[in-house]
Order: C-alpha cells, then sequence, then structure tokens
C-alpha cells in the first residue's frame, strides 16, 4: 500500500511537472496538443528488439568461438603427446626435438629448399 501511495504521489508530481512545462512552452491543453507516445513506445520496442538480435548473434559467436578453442586446445594436447612420445623414441628431449621441427617447417617454407625432401 505504501508503494501505491508512493506511485501515485509521483504521479501527481509529473502531472504538475507537466502542466508547468505546457505554460512554459506557451502550449494550452487540449485535443492535439498531447504526445503520442505510441510511437516512442514502439520505437523503443524495436531498439530493444534489435538489441536482443544483437545479443543473440553475439551469443552464438562466442559458442562458436568457445567450441574452437576447445577443439584447438584438443589437438594442442594430441600434439603434445605426440612429440613426447616421437622424443621418447628418438631419446631426444623434447626442446631439441621441438627445435629441430621448427627448423624443419622453416626450410619447407624456404624457396630455396623447394622440392627438396626436408
Amino acid at each position: 500500500m505504501a508503494q501505491r501511495n508512493t506511485r501515485e504521489g509521483q504521479l501527481a508530481d509529473l502531472a504538475e511537472e507537466v502542466a508547468w512545462l505546457r505554460q512554459k512552452a506557451g502550449v494550452e491543453e487540449g485535443a492535439g496538443t498531447g504526445v503520442d507516445l505510441s510511437q516512442l513506445r514502439l520505437k523503443h520496442q524495436v531498439e530493444l528488439e534489435k538489441l536482443r538480435a544483437a545479443n543473440m548473434g553475439l551469443e552464438e559467436e562466442l559458442s562458436g568461438l568457445e567450441e574452437e578453442r576447445l577443439r584447438l586446445k584438443k589437438q594442442l594436447r594430441v600434439k603434445a603427446l605426440g612429440r613426447g612420445e616421437r622424443a621418447a623414441l628418438l631419446e631426444v628431449p623434447v626442446e631439441k626435438l621441438a627445435a629441430l621441427e621448427e627448423m624443419a617447417s622453416a626450410l619447407d617454407q624456404d624457396p630455396d629448399f623447394e622440392g627438396a625432401r626436408v
């Protein structure tokens, strides 16, 4: 009940403020001088729906990126396990094997070694 009284008081204050603003602006109360709030409400509703649609698009994009991140993380783990197994088979430290793989990759991309097996 107290909340209702508060709201009624706020409504009365707004009505007085509107009357004062109309008087200040020289607008008389009567038909045709009121503000059509339906267009304003419609405009706000359209803007709200646009924002909701944009939010949904961003959430879908975020979901896709999260799935890609998890897939890449899984690939990285598989590669790390493979590199560790190869290093153990070759009896070479993983760091040296990684350096050798980087050198081989650089040579693969070097045009001077094009067609040569590295």
